[in-house]
């Protein structure tokens, strides 16, 4: 970052910072005096830190050199001056002609469909918009085109992706008194009688009066190193600016596309492991139905096994003390035995493993 950059931020956090000429005296073997670093204030912490831009690179740093060096070209071959209104003009004219100024005497028009987004005193009228057609004709030159959508404000389209474009005036905000007349006669209304009880004195209002320079802003980008807003300046205009205004719009839209195809990456990689999830799910309750159905055929056999040791037990026991009533039992027994011997068989399981599918997938 920049020595100017740097030293507003050490005066925003109350950091003294060296007087001018301290570091020549210095490097002249001077003995200079240091101002003592303060305590902090009870709201400001001990320590700060401070993240610069980070630098450019990949696809976003090579969309830029190959979009200013055919922007500066394309400057070259043809004239920056347009010979006619552009569409996106001649709408965003339209719009603004039906607008009435807000309480800033402003004309807002910000988020309307089809036309550009601008904020513009009506005596710059003409100035934001020759400024506007010849951005539109410059991003043709570029080899890009405007976006003029029904749902949404006009855009500039790089391949597959939109860059968002704002054109605002700067403007300064200067507090005028109104005379007591003019006072007396507002406070007639309910709002006037509140503030008077807040001893809102004395009544105030605030005008605001353009600067006459122009901002251009672009949004939408994620990458922190790109550059965003071009104002007028004393010696150099936005209109001269227009090449490196087309670099950093191809930039924004790499920028634009790698935020797209990462979020596209996240989106797959969140798909695939819900899907893996859901297999592992799947496998899951399909392990617990076979070992369901293992335990159960396992557990008939066995149970087979044992009611048919009981039955050898009572015929063992029965000479003694045998009966009709016991025959009749052993002989349901032997029934019942059978037929969990024919449940638990190879057959069985075959027929049951067929009919439930258990090991279809396999």
């Amino acid at each position: 970052m920049s020595d100017v950059g740097l030293k507003k931020v050490c005066r925003r956090h109350g950091v003294p910072v060296p007087p001018q000429g301290y570091w020549n005296k210095v490097h002249a073997g001077h003995r200079v005096k240091t101002k003592a670093l303060p305590p902090a204030k009870p709201d400001q912490p001990e320590t700060f830190e401070i993240f610069a831009p980070a630098p450019l690179h990949g696809a976003v740093l090579e969309s830029k050199k190959r979009a200013l060096a055919r922007a500066v070209e394309a400057a070259k071959l043809v004239p920056l001056e347009p010979m006619s209104e552009h569409e996106c003009t001649a709408l965003t004219r339209a719009a603004l002609v039906k607008l009435q100024p807000d309480r800033r005497g402003a004309l807002r028009l910000l988020g309307e469909p089809g036309v550009a987004d601008i904020l513009i005193w009506p005596e710059q009228l003409e100035r934001g918009l020759s400024l506007l057609n010849r951005l539109c004709y410059a991003v043709e030159r570029a080899g890009y085109r405007m976006a003029l959508s029904r749902t949404s404000p006009a855009a500039i389209a790089v391949e597959n992706e939109e860059v968002r474009f704002q054109i605002t005036a700067h403007y300064a905000r200067r507090e005028q008194k109104r005379p007591p007349a003019e006072k007396w006669d507002w406070r007639k209304s309910g709002l006037g009688k509140a503030l008077e009880s807040q001893s809102y004195e004395p009544w105030r209002q605030w005008v605001f009066v353009p600067s006459g320079t122009l901002k251009l802003s672009l949004s939408g980008s994620y990458n922190a190193g790109l550059r965003c807003n071009w104002s007028d300046g004393i010696s150099r205009r936005i209109d001269d600016q227009l090449p490196q205004v087309m670099a950093e719009i191809a930039a924004h839209a790499a920028s634009l596309r790698e935020k797209r195809l990462a979020e596209e990456r996240r989106a797959a990689a969140a798909e695939e492991a819900a899907r893996r999830r859901e297999e592992a799910e799947r496998i899951r309750r399909r392990e617990g139905e076979r070992r369901a159905f293992l335990e159960k055929r396992a557990s008939a056999y066995a149970r087979a096994l044992e009611l048919r040791e009981f039955a050898a037990h009572l015929r063992a026991t029965s000479r003694k003390h045998g009966s009709a009533a016991l025959s009749a039992f052993l002989q349901w027994t032997d029934a019942h035995i059978q037929g969990l011997l024919a449940s638990s068989s190879a057959r069985a399981v075959h027929q049951d493993l067929t009919s439930t599918g258990l090991f279809d997938d396999d």
